[in-house]
């Protein structure tokens, strides 16, 4: 496993914007969207209810141990088909919400996607597989403890941060423009890559 950004040679990404849609935008893609938004990437956020509505008028508020940011405006909507095509997916619904939210972006995926699945469990990245077959599907881990403190403001409690990800048949140079999104200055995320990826319950 290597540290991306420090031992990786990927400077021809180093300068570039991605088109980043994030698939439930609580504690978890709440979080790590709002420090890529924070960072200039373009951020759009699929969330619900008063959170929505409270990010669309007053903002993405980050507080806690890594610092506060704020990102206003936000870019945000309640149906992924609102959204312009992502080039890669921050997928970060609870794992009983997989099917319904991987359905919700068949509208919004192109033929070749990057689905990162920050999820708890092991079972969400297949499921994704089987509604987004066109999708590039990689299961991820995030080592973080963050929660949603009141609509549109994440609070960043325990933990570094750091996200990994890696490829389930060894290649790596399909997540190794996300990976240097994610490390890149000024978001700045402790971010690793795996060759590849084996996960067990």
């Amino acid at each position: 496993m290597l540290p991306i950004g420090t031992s990786l040679p990927f400077a021809a990404w180093r300068g570039e914007t991605m088109k980043i849609l994030v698939m439930g935008a609580g504690g978890i893609g709440g979080y790590y969207g709002g420090r890529l938004a924070a960072a200039g990437q373009d951020v759009t956020f699929v969330a619900r209810g008063a959170h929505l509505d409270a990010m669309r008028r007053d903002g993405l508020q980050i507080i806690g141990i890594s610092g506060d940011h704020t990102v206003k405006p936000v870019k945000a909507v309640a149906d992924p088909a609102e959204a312009e095509p992502p080039e890669m997916v921050l997928f970060a619904t609870k794992l009983g919400d997989t099917e319904r939210g991987a359905k919700a972006l068949q509208a919004a995926v192109r033929e070749g996607t990057t689905i990162i699945s920050l999820q708890n469990g092991i079972e969400g990245p297949d499921l994704i597989r089987a509604h987004l077959p066109r999708a590039h599907v990689v299961p991820g881990v995030v080592r973080i403890s963050s929660h949603i403190a009141r609509p549109c403001v994440i609070e960043h409690k325990a933990q570094p941060g750091r996200i990994e990800f890696g490829e389930p048949d060894g290649e790596r140079i399909r997540t190794s423009r996300p990976s240097s999104t994610c490390a890149r200055r000024p978001a700045s995320m402790p971010c690793s890559h795996q060759r590849s990826a084996t996960m067990s319950g």
